[in-house]
């Protein structure tokens, strides 16, 4: 099944996977034993970059049966701060909360939005919210406190919404993108919301990713133009990326940026996953590719990366050939 998205733990220990036949499965990236049921069928491998070489100290900690619970493909996922909760969206119409703790993952709630998700984020640890983007022009939030849907953000014009991200260093502003081309910035205290629109005549926007620092987004779409933007002044910075990234379907795409821990004497890095089976990693400021990331000639669109954290320079990629790898 394909993988469609996945999340890495704070600790950077645990990982878990999104797929298209609805299951779900925590990953233990340590050194443990594996606790789940041998008789659980695992059609998942891990793999070590661009070799075919498996990752034998990966184990599978937990699984969530094919429809079990979602019924569609599982289209998000997201690990809370303190690594005990995650967040699940679901072409199934639904939101769902799950506990995570040394016995594996339970489910805690369900929130049922009526139409297709395709992108959720969860806000910070102060602020409990998860806003939601799907088969609809709007963005909902939901409160993890009161279990209830709290706002309805309204903007983008007749179509989906593909991408959403809360700002790491603000607790009230949105990123999003829409199939109507257009990037907005939403502050969830005004009454109109919408506080910016970095554009409205881009091709369908199904990827942002805010910067660590908050100062910079960067989006992706289906014009295969990567943007840099100012978080600031919301200012497009003009940064040529080149024509290395292809992204031609209606899908959210998931990339990530390179956190300063990492690198503090460099600039960061910016890691597209792209439908040529392919990471392009690029200097997020000058543009310069600096590697191409293959997987052994695939050509699987590449559907998330992610930076495993915890002080180490560990990606950490997704695949519609249902594959995960390590690099």
């Amino acid at each position: 099944a394909p993988v469609n998205h996945i999340a890495v733990d704070p600790t950077g220990s645990l990982l878990l996977s999104a797929t298209g036949d609805s299951s779900l499965r925590l990953w233990n990236l340590g050194l443990q034993e594996s606790t789940v049921d041998d008789t659980v069928d695992d059609d998942l491998d891990a793999y070590l970059g661009d070799t075919k070489q498996k990752i034998a100290s990966v184990s599978v900690q937990a699984v969530v049966k094919p429809r079990s619970f979602h019924k569609a493909g599982v289209s998000g996922v997201c690990m809370y701060v303190d690594g005990g909760l995650a967040t699940t969206c679901s072409f199934d119409n639904t939101v769902r909360v799950w506990d995570i703790g040394s016995s594996g993952i339970s489910e805690a709630c369900s929130f049922d939005l009526g139409y297709k998700v395709y992108a959720h984020s969860l806000g910070h640890q102060a602020n409990p919210l998860v806003a939601t983007g799907g088969d609809h022009p709007h963005i909902r939030l939901i409160d993890l406190r009161t279990l209830a849907s709290s706002q309805i953000l309204r903007g983008h014009s007749l179509g989906k919404v593909l991408a959403v991200e809360w700002c790491p260093t603000n607790d009230y502003i949105i990123a999003s993108g829409g199939s109507d081309g257009s990037v907005r910035l939403w502050d969830i205290r005004s009454a109109a919301s919408s506080i910016a629109c970095l554009s409205n005549k881009l091709g369908p926007v199904n990827g942002v990713k805010w910067h660590e620092s908050g100062k910079y987004l960067v989006t992706n779409g289906n014009d295969e133009i990567v943007r840099l933007w100012s978080g600031v002044n919301q200012e497009n910075l003009h940064v040529n990326y080149g024509p290395h990234v292809r992204n031609r379907f209606l899908q959210t795409t998931h990339m990530a940026i390179t956190p300063a821990a990492t690198s503090p004497d460099e600039y960061p890095l910016l890691l597209v996953p792209s439908d040529s089976g392919q990471v392009i990693m690029l200097d997020m400021f000058s543009g310069r590719l600096i590697r191409k990331l293959s997987r052994n000639a695939s050509d699987a669109r590449v559907t998330s990366v992610v930076c495993r954290g915890a002080g180490t320079t560990d990606l950490l990629t997704s695949a519609q050939d249902g594959t995960i790898r390590w690099w």
